[in-house]
C-alpha cells in the first residue's frame, strides 16, 4: 500500500490554513492580482498550464482532499478534480480554460461565497484520469504526496508571479517534429472557379489554401461560407459539374471537417466547439456503454480524440461533438472495446488425512486421470501444486471410497464468481483466539504499582489463498495464485501462540474447468488434556505436576482449486463478494 511521504503529515496538521483563510477570504491589506493569461504548453511526458499574474500571487489548499486516513497513517487518492485556492487574485480568463492536452481536460474559476470585494479565486484542475498529488507549494506550506504516475504538480513560480501547473503522464507523448514543410511558390498555386450551369460549379485547385477555396466558391455560388479550423489547409482538387452541397460534403469527408447549413449559412470547421458557430456546424452524439465504465472507455481512446469526448458519469456513457466521420468511427470502435468481460467462478475443497498414508492414497486418486505436472509429494512438507486434468467435480467424486472407509475427508469451501482479472480471496481454516495478561507499570504515585490487563487476540490458522483469473474466450484461463499457510507450533505459559508461516506464488495456464492441487499444507485442531497424579480426593497430590494445557493436533491437507470461465454470465452463479470464507471445524 502506499504512503505518504513524511513530510505530508505537516500539510495534514496544517491543514486548518484552509479553513481560516476560506472563512474570512483575503485581508483588506493584502493587494490583490490578476490572471492575465494562460500557456499550455506539451512536453513528451507532461502537460504544463502557466497562470500569469500581474502582481504577486498567494495561494492555499486543503491537504485533506489530497489523502485519506487509515488509521495513522495518511495515503494518497487519486483525484478527477484537484482543487486549490489562490487567496489574493482575480481572473480575467472567466471561469474556464480549455486546455485539452491529455491528462489535464481543463481549468476551471470561481469565487468562493466569503470572498470580500470579489477577491479570491477557487481553482479546479479537471483531468482526464484519476491522478495522484505529487506537490502542492502555494508560498505558505508544501504538501507532498507521491510521485507515481499519472501525478499533478502545482507550485507558484520563484518570482511568484504565476502559477505552474504539471501533470505528470503515463503515456510518452513523440516530440513534434522540428523540420516544417516549405510552402509552396506562388507558380505552383492555381485557383479556378466557374459556374457550370444552375447552382452548379467547377472547381480547379492547386496548393490554395482551403479558407480562399470557399471564399471564392462562396462568391461564385451567392452563398454565405463561414470557414473555423480548417482554413489553413492546403487543397488540391478538381471537380467539375457538382453542387455546391455535394462540394461541402467532400471537402467535410477529405480534411475530416464538420459542413452544416444553419440559418442559410454553411459552416465549416473542425468540429471542436470553441465558438458558437463551430458548435453549431459540429454535431453530437451520445453512446452507451453495458460492459465498460465510461472513464475507462474514454483511457482506451487515442489521445487526440479528447477534446471531442466528455464522460457522462451518471448515466455511464460518452457525449461527444466533432465531424459526422468521426462520430461514426467513434461509434465503431466503442462497439469493439464494449464487450463483455469474462465471468469466473473459483471453487475449491479441502482433503484432510485422517489416517496414515491418506493423503498419498488421495493423490493417486487425483493424479489417476493425468496431470500436466509432477504429482505433490505432501510427506515433503513444501508448498507447491500440480494441474489436474479434470473438473473439479469428477475428483471428489472419485475421492467418495476413501471418504467411505475413513481414509480422507473432504470439505468444500465457498464459491466466488469474479470478473476477469479481480481478486478472488478464499480462507480455509479458523481463527483462533488467544487471551493473554499483560503488565504495565503505572507511575502516577510512588512506589509505582502494576496494572494486569487481558489481551484477547486472534490469528488465522489454516490456508488462505489469493488467486486473480484472466480469460478472454472463456476456454483458458491464466491462473495468478498467492497461498500462504499458517501454522500454530506453540502456545507459551502466557498465552501467545507461535506462528510458523510458509507461502508460494505462482502462475499457471490452464483449461477452463481443470483443477489445480495444492499440497504441503498442514490443519491445526486444539485439544485440551488436563493432567494429574492421584485421585481427585488427594489434593496435595492432584496439586503436584496436575493442571490443564492446551495441544494442537496438525493434520496434513491437500486444496483443490477449480477454476470455470464462461463470457455469459448466466452460465455461472450469480456473481458475490469477492471473497469467501471456509470454516473447518
Amino acid at each position: 500500500m502506499r504512503r505518504v511521504r513524511g513530510r505530508a503529515i505537516l500539510a495534514v496538521v496544517c491543514a486548518g490554513v484552509w479553513a481560516g483563510a476560506a472563512r474570512h477570504g483575503p485581508a483588506q491589506s493584502e493587494v490583490y492580482c490578476t490572471l492575465v493569461s494562460t500557456t499550455v504548453d506539451k512536453l513528451s511526458n507532461a502537460t504544463r498550464v502557466t497562470l500569469t499574474t500581474d502582481g504577486l500571487v498567494t495561494g492555499d489548499y486543503d491537504a485533506a482532499n489530497f489523502v485519506r486516513r487509515e488509521g495513522n497513517e495518511s495515503v494518497p487518492r487519486r483525484l478527477k478534480i484537484i482543487p486549490f485556492r489562490l487567496t489574493n487574485a482575480r481572473t480575467r480568463l472567466g471561469s474556464f480554460v480549455d486546455v485539452g492536452q491529455y491528462p489535464i481536460s481543463h481549468v476551471s474559476f470561481s469565487v468562493p461565497k466569503d470572498s470580500r470585494e470579489g477577491v479570491g479565486l477557487d481553482v479546479s484542475v479537471v483531468l482526464y484520469r484519476r491522478s495522484f498529488v505529487e506537490l502542492v507549494w502555494l508560498g505558505r506550506n508544501a504538501f507532498f504526496g507521491t510521485d507515481e504516475a499519472p501525478y499533478v504538480r502545482i507550485r507558484v513560480s520563484d518570482d511568484r508571479r504565476s502559477v505552474i501547473i504539471t501533470a505528470r503522464s503515463d503515456r510518452y507523448r513523440e516530440p513534434e517534429a522540428s523540420e516544417k514543410t516549405a510552402a509552396p511558390s506562388p507558380k505552383s498555386r492555381r485557383l479556378e472557379v466557374t459556374r457550370a450551369g444552375a447552382g452548379r460549379l467547377n472547381v480547379l485547385a492547386v496548393n490554395a489554401e482551403l479558407g480562399a477555396v470557399l471564399s471564392e466558391v462562396a462568391s461564385q455560388a451567392g452563398a454565405q461560407i463561414a470557414v473555423r479550423g480548417g482554413a489553413s489547409y492546403r487543397a488540391s482538387m478538381s471537380v467539375k459539374n457538382v453542387s455546391l452541397d455535394g462540394l461541402l460534403r467532400a471537402v467535410g469527408r477529405a480534411y475530416g471537417l464538420s459542413v452544416k447549413s444553419v440559418g442559410g449559412i454553411y459552416y465549416v470547421t473542425d468540429g471542436l466547439p470553441g465558438e458558437v458557430d463551430s458548435y453549431w456546424a459540429a454535431p453530437t452524439a451520445s453512446f452507451q456503454l453495458q460492459h465498460l465504465q465510461a472513464e475507462q472507455a474514454l483511457d482506451l481512446l487515442p489521445e487526440f480524440l479528447l477534446p471531442y469526448v466528455h464522460v457522462d458519469q451518471e448515466k455511464n456513457r460518452l457525449v461527444a461533438t466533432g465531424p459526422p466521420q468521426l462520430l461514426d468511427k467513434l461509434e465503431a470502435d466503442l462497439r469493439v472495446i464494449d464487450r463483455p468481460v469474462a465471468q469466473i467462478k473459483v471453487s475449491g475443497v479441502v482433503v484432510e488425512e485422517l489416517t496414515g498414508g491418506g493423503l498419498d492414497l488421495a493423490s493417486e486418486v487425483i493424479y489417476a486421470t493425468g496431470s500436466t505436472e509432477t504429482r505433490l509429494d505432501a510427506e515433503a512438507g513444501q508448498l507447491g501444486f500440480g494441474v489436474v486434468d479434470g473438473r473439479l467435480a469428477d475428483v471428489r467424486a472419485n475421492l467418495r471410497g476413501l471418504v467411505r472407509r475413513g481414509r480422507i475427508r473432504t470439505r468444500v469451501c465457498p464459491s466466488v464468481v469474479v470478473a476477469s482479472g479481480e481478486e478472488a480471496h478464499l480462507f480455509l481454516g479458523q481463527r483462533r483466539h488467544f487471551a493473554f495478561q499483560r503488565s504495565t507499570l503505572e507511575w502516577g504515585h510512588w512506589p509505582p504499582t502494576v496494572r494486569q490487563e487481558v489481551v484477547l487476540e486472534s490469528t488465522e490458522v489454516g490456508s488462505r489463498i489469493w488467486t486473480r483469473p484472466w480469460s478472454s474466450d472463456g476456454e483458458t484461463i491464466t491462473l495468478e495464485t498467492f497461498i500462504e499457510a499458517n501454522t500454530v507450533l506453540t502456545v507459551s505459559d502466557e498465552g501467545l501462540p507461535r506462528v510458523a508461516s510458509r507461502n508460494a506464488y505462482g502462475v499457471r495456464r490452464i483449461t477452463s474447468g481443470d483443477t489445480v492441487a495444492f499440497g504441503g499444507l498442514t490443519l491445526d485442531t486444539p485439544s485440551r488434556s488436563r493432567r494429574q497424579i492421584g485421585p481427585d480426593d488427594w489434593p496435595l497430590l492432584s496439586d503436584l505436576g496436575g493442571g490443564r494445557t492446551r495441544d494442537y493436533t496438525t493434520t496434513r491437507t491437500l486444496v483443490l482449486l477449480s477454476a470455470r470461465a464462461s463470457l455469459d454470465a448466466s452460465d455461472l452463479a450469480a456473481p458475490g463478494p469477492s471473497r469467501a470464507e471456509g470454516t473447518m471445524e
